[in-house]
């Protein structure tokens, strides 16, 4: 079976648990779905294609709505269809529902502003390596998105950036399938 006929099985089999669930509902439970995939396929490169496929299929299931939640944004950036991962860009960058903007006005709180990227990146905890997708970048941080994270608020990693370059950083804040980085100085030798 390839992996395209094993993420429309799995889709299959887990729409009608999705079906009955809201946006956050479905985030959690595609997140268990994954830790026992990660389990269950041979390697990191056959989980991150079925993954992908998986995703795309089970919201095709659900018939595509628009983004209205950072839970489902969150769920359509880690799909193989681009206009999936086009949705969630452009809640992050306009619809998102007060989340980025602060309390008075709208106003951004960010020191840096932020710039929507969908770009394929791996982090860096220890020796392990985790492929996610980087959805937004700024001066002084990252946000990654990737089934299975293993990134706890604290935990220092390293990040690959759109240049090429690794960026030492810190995880401030985190969910099952997210994190927000913040770049920490590079130790320069003296």
């Amino acid at each position: 079976m390839n992996v395209e006929e094993l993420a429309e099985e799995l889709a299959d089999f887990w729409a009608s648990a999705l079906v009955e669930r809201d946006w956050a509902g479905r985030l959690e439970l595609m997140n268990r779905i994954h830790e026992q995939l990660y389990k269950d396929l041979e390697d990191e490169r056959t989980f991150r294609q079925v993954s992908l496929h998986f995703v795309a299929a089970a919201i095709h299931r659900l018939g595509d709505p628009p983004v209205t939640s950072d839970a489902q944004a969150e769920i359509y950036a880690q799909s193989a269809d681009e206009a999936h991962c086009q949705a969630a860009r452009l809640w992050w960058k306009h619809g998102r529902g007060g989340n980025e903007a602060g309390a008075a006005g709208g106003e951004e709180r960010r020191r840096y502003p932020r710039q929507v990227v969908d770009e394929p990146s791996l982090v860096w905890i220890g020796e392990h390596t985790v492929a996610c997708r980087l959805v937004d970048l700024s001066a002084g941080g990252a946000r990654v998105t990737a089934f299975r994270t293993d990134l706890d608020v604290g935990t220092q990693v390293r990040v690959a950036m759109p240049d090429g370059e690794v960026q030492p950083a810190k995880v401030v804040h985190a969910n099952a399938c997210s994190a927000g980085l913040r770049f920490e100085p590079v130790q320069r030798a003296a």
